[in-house]
């Protein structure tokens, strides 16, 4: 009894049952499609993406280009291949070629190190054949972006230059650039050292390795001084170095050791004018005091007074 009435209530159930709808199986039709062009979508990307990352690899170096360690930083050049000042150096024999050359360049070998800074169009190594010797070839890396070129320096020892004399030495430097297009090359020398030792001045007239804190000098005016000339103190210093004189009681000025104010290698020149030099005469005995007021305080020696 009980399955009869089971039969009879699934057969009810079955004849109410409308058969499929035409919109329903296009739209099911229209789902799977959907699913299966998002799936080849991201597949696509997923490959492109590990095809641009492989070449990204590709494309990078171990490590970014960087200038050699006691070399001062970059620019030296502008855009316009124009040479540019470098804080702490004085620049010259500045040269530009394209293609194998040959560059003459005057190094002073009293001085502690020298660089040879280049600008290059593409990146690329400069050979510098003959540099430090017949027969030797040091290589400058021209690889560090700097605006639309590149930059490379090279640190030389100017007491190792090959034919080296006391106040300079010229040197012909046979240049072989590795890359393409416009190059250019030039020297920086420090503008003071990075010490001063007792060797290096002696016959002073007073130092600060013997007086760190300063002293007492007399001298006498050269007979042949006539004002408004001024009476000129020479020093050699390291940078930053400042000296406070006082000629016979009176202020006579600050020898400032500053890029504005060395002449030659770590030598300053300093006038005593107005006016205090008003008063002086030629073979008249002075005396002069040097006290040291700056960072550096032993890294001086006064060398001439005249």
């Amino acid at each position: 009894m009980i399955e009869t009435s089971l039969r009879e209530l699934l057969s009810e159930r079955a004849a109410t049952v409308v058969g499929e709808h035409p919109d329903r199986i296009r739209e099911v039709r229209s789902r799977v499609a959907g699913i299966r062009r998002r799936r080849t979508a991201g597949a696509a990307l997923v490959l492109v993406l590990l095809v641009a990352g492989g070449l990204t690899l590709a494309r990078l170096p171990g490590k970014p280009a960087t200038l050699p360690a006691g070399v001062p930083a970059s620019p030296y050049f502008d855009d316009g291949g124009t040479s540019r000042t470098v804080t702490g150096y004085r620049g010259s024999s500045y040269f530009t070629f394209s293609g194998p050359a040959t560059w003459s360049v005057a190094v002073r070998p009293f001085i502690e190190r020298a660089v040879v800074v280049a600008r290059c169009a593409e990146r690329g190594d400069l050979t510098l054949a003959d540099l430090t010797g017949p027969g030797s070839a040091p290589k400058l890396s021209c690889r560090v972006p700097v605006g639309d070129h590149f930059e490379g320096a090279l640190l030389i020892d100017p007491s190792r230059l090959a034919g080296n004399s006391r106040d300079s030495t010229v040197m012909t430097v046979r240049l072989r650039p590795g890359s393409g297009g416009s190059w250019s090359v030039g020297l920086l020398e420090p503008l003071y050292p990075e010490r001063i030792t007792a060797d290096q001045v002696r016959g002073d007239l007073l130092d600060g390795f013997t007086s760190p804190g300063g002293g007492r000098i007399q001298v006498t005016v050269p007979s042949d001084f006539r004002f408004p000339r001024p009476l000129s103190v020479t020093a050699v210093c390291v940078r930053d170095v400042r000296l406070q004189l006082t000629l016979d009681g009176r202020s006579a000025g600050v020898v400032v050791c500053d890029d504005a104010s060395v002449e030659v290698y770590g030598q300053v020149t300093f006038a005593v004018s107005e006016p205090v030099a008003a008063g002086l005469r030629g073979g008249q005995r002075v005396t002069i005091d040097v006290r040291s007021i700056g960072r550096r305080t032993d890294q001086w020696a006064i060398l001439q007074i005249g």
